[in-house]
């Protein structure tokens, strides 16, 4: 069993998420019913794989938060520039 972060990249349809884990190499499209109900695009995970089939999925609220500033800082930035 191994723990990998990945963030929703995407949701299609209203059905399916699209996760992709951190390092880019791997993609998981996953029903969203398997999704924590507080889920939302762009969110990180902490996701638990086993035997590659994810078996637990939670939202990693820490790493969403810096994620989210650190894009927020950037966009403030290139405004500034305008």
């Amino acid at each position: 069993m191994e723990y990998k972060k990945g963030v929703i990249d995407r949701i299609e349809d209203g059905r399916i998420a699209v996760i992709f884990l951190d390092d880019n190499l791997k993609r998981y499209d996953l029903p969203v019913s398997l999704l924590p109900a507080e889920a939302r695009e762009g969110d990180w995970l902490r996701l638990t794989i086993s035997d590659d089939k994810v078996i637990k999925i939670e939202i990693n609220k820490n790493e969403t938060d810096k994620r989210r500033k650190r894009i927020t800082e950037k966009f403030l930035r290139l405004r500034k520039k305008k």
